[in-house]
């Protein structure tokens, strides 16, 4: 039985369109290889880790694995200029909302699993409230630690961080992976949030003008023509 609301039914793809930014076109069977090629390297180097993790936030082994395709290539990287680290390009400050304020926005507690490993690896998190979301420096650096080093943690916060904001960002007792992408890229609080309580389709968004374009790419990655989503399906990876 669902412990989260249920992420409505989407088509692939769910946009006819398809991603298109220079050589990096995904009409073209090169970029199609390469990306098939990423994906199937994700699932070999952290699969077993992206199922656990979809599946304790209930989110599908397939859309995971797209998020990191697009926010890292399927790599650990370091910190950007917008603090995002890691395989899922999450930020400390992302983390420090979604768990202190996870059982207001999802009206569940945390995964068993998950509690686990912060009490483990960061149990300074556990300690924090809607209220209080202090964080000293040294455990700062710890978390950003962790998030650049810790294929496991990374990939746990990333699940995290997606199912708080579909939860965000839900309507009509669905969530919406399109809505999602949108809050995970251009942030919560954002043009996504004028959509609260509203249903609005994957292509609105995709034309909506007010959203950066990068965000707007995002949709098109993970739901277009070729995106990752259906390239994970079509070619059983």
């Amino acid at each position: 039985m669902s412990k989260f609301t249920n992420l409505s039914d989407f088509k692939l793809p769910e946009l006819p369109y398809r991603m298109v930014k220079g050589d990096y076109d995904f009409s073209k069977q090169a970029v199609i290889d390469g990306n098939i090629k990423m994906l199937k390297s994700i699932k070999n180097n952290y699969g077993t880790l992206i199922k656990k993790w979809a599946d304790a936030f209930e989110l599908g082994e397939p859309v995971l694995a797209s998020f990191i395709a697009v926010e890292s290539g399927g790599k650990m990287v370091g910190k950007n200029s917008a603090g995002a680290m890691g395989l899922t390009q999450v930020t400390y400050v992302s983390v420090i909302e979604c768990v202190s304020k996870f059982k207001i926005i999802t009206s569940q507690d945390l995964p068993e699993d998950f509690v686990s490993l912060l009490k483990a690896k960061a149990p300074f998190l556990l300690k924090l409230t809607p209220n209080n979301q202090i964080v000293s420096s040294a455990d700062k650096a710890k978390l950003e630690k962790l998030l650049v080093s810790d294929a496991n943690f990374n990939i746990a916060m990333g699940a995290l961080s997606l199912r708080w904001i579909l939860e965000l960002t839900k309507a009509k007792g669905l969530s919406y992976l399109h809505k999602g992408i949108i809050g995970y890229n251009a942030g919560s609080y954002g043009r996504i949030s004028s959509y609260k309580n509203q249903f609005v389709s994957a292509d609105a968004l995709f034309k909506d003008s007010k959203l950066p374009k990068e965000t707007r790419n995002y949709i098109v990655q993970v739901l277009g023509k070729n995106g990752f989503m259906e390239l994970y399906v079509k070619n059983n990876i």
